[in-house]
């Protein structure tokens, strides 16, 4: 398939200096706790160690594994290391990503390591987070009381900027690792957030981390440890490619199945349910129907026949066992993505308020107002408190 979109940027090369080096092995650094003598919490004065700037901790809004999060201004933040979470090998990994810069601030990237008041490196400051974690965009009530106004439209835009700040991290040699729709948070369809990058991998440091339901079947096989092993390309490419699949199918799973186990589970049975047409070199129209039967009960088949065929096909390619893009080290990259979702927005763009393609709960009621819960949004870091029948519509669509 041509694609006849380029990206909405012009492509710029990134400077040498820019770019981490890639690794082939996890480096030897020391991961035992070091030892401090105390760890500063809210109201305590901490100190950066490169422009040698005192500040009090101001109130927490963030909490982890690994430790807390607390403002210094609108703009900035602390994070504060647990005593069991400072290590050596932590803290050679922020030295290493402070020393190339970031200059994306919606990135939420180390700044300066920070010091309590007997000198000893306790965390680092960076730029502070907003919004909604991105799960909620899976959430129709919320959306409904927050974002009424979306359309399917929104939801490609929000993964258009999501997939660019990916694009923006990859030509810089940073492979993010744990990719969910927790690590990422959002204000509006072009202004998105991603924290907890301390965790990315940065040459020889690996991510420690993961989640289960975003991880290939090659590494969920392996039984390898997260903080143990460096992640490739194409383990990457499979998580984006399932965060992009989870967005456009209204947080279904690729490998969520009727009758399944749960999506880890299911990534090693390898049965992505759902059917894709295309023609073959021979101008044959061929069919893989293998597993439809497996396809959850609901409106997901409906949803899936709205996307745009070329959408279709980069899932099927990539979650199917017979496609192209299965193979980890045949996958689909980030500026790849980019172009197919340029192509699918500028659709989108073209058409009718009322179709229900261009809705991201096409065919379902609204939900009832009694029923939708006024609970606050999660926080990760910070919230900016200011802040049918489709059968038939297919049919008409053809003529």
């Amino acid at each position: 398939m041509a694609i006849k979109y380029k990206l909405s940027g012009k492509k710029t090369a990134v400077p040498p200096e820019e770019k981490f080096k890639m690794a082939t092995k996890v480096n030897s650094i020391p991961s035992s706790p070091i030892t401090v003598s105390f760890i500063p919490t809210k109201g305590d004065i901490v100190r950066t160690c490169k422009s040698n700037i005192a500040f009090y901790l101001g109130d927490q809004v963030g909490h982890g594994g690994e430790g807390n999060v607390y403002m210094i201004d609108k703009n900035l933040a602390c994070k504060i290391y647990s005593l069991s979470k400072l290590t050596n090998a932590k803290i050679e990994k922020i030295k290493l990503m402070i020393s190339k810069p970031i200059y994306d601030q919606d990135i939420c990237w180390p700044i300066d390591l920070v010091m309590n008041t007997y000198n000893e490196v306790v965390g680092y400051t960076m730029p502070i987070a907003k919004g909604h974690i991105l799960s909620k965009v899976q959430n129709r009530a919320f959306m409904q009381e927050y974002f009424p106004k979306w359309k399917k439209k929104d939801i490609v835009t929000l993964a258009y900027t999501i997939v660019e700040k990916f694009y923006y991290l990859h030509e810089r040699n940073i492979i993010v690792g744990d990719i969910n729709t927790r690590n990422i948070m959002f204000t509006s369809p072009t202004q998105v957030y991603f924290v907890d990058t301390d965790s990315y991998q940065i040459e020889g440091f690996p991510c420690p981390v993961g989640t289960n339901e975003y991880t290939c079947r090659e590494l969920l096989e392996s039984g390898a440890k997260f903080p143990e092993f460096l992640r490739k390309w194409g383990h990457e490419n499979f998580s984006l490619a399932t965060l992009i699949y989870v967005l456009f199918m209204n947080g279904k799973h690729p490998y969520a199945i009727r009758g399944g186990s749960d999506p880890a589970t299911n990534i090693k049975q390898d049965k992505f349910p759902f059917p894709y047409e295309a023609n073959n070199s021979k101008g044959e129209i061929i069919s893989d129907t293998r597993y439809v039967d497996l396809i959850p009960v609901g409106p997901w088949k409906d949803i899936w026949d709205l996307l745009p065929q070329y959408i279709r096909g980069a899932f099927y390619a990539t979650f199917n066992d017979k496609g192209n893009y299965h193979n980890p080290n045949n996958s689909i990259s980030s500026e790849s993505w980019l172009i197919l979702i340029y192509q699918y927005l500028d659709e989108l763009k073209s058409e009718s308020k009322k179709s229900l393609r261009n809705e991201i709960f096409p065919g379902m009621p609204e939900v009832a107002k009694s029923t939708i819960k006024k609970a606050k949004t999660p926080i990760i870091m910070h919230r900016n408190v200011e802040s049918s029948n489709l059968n038939r519509y297919n049919k008409k669509r053809k003529k």
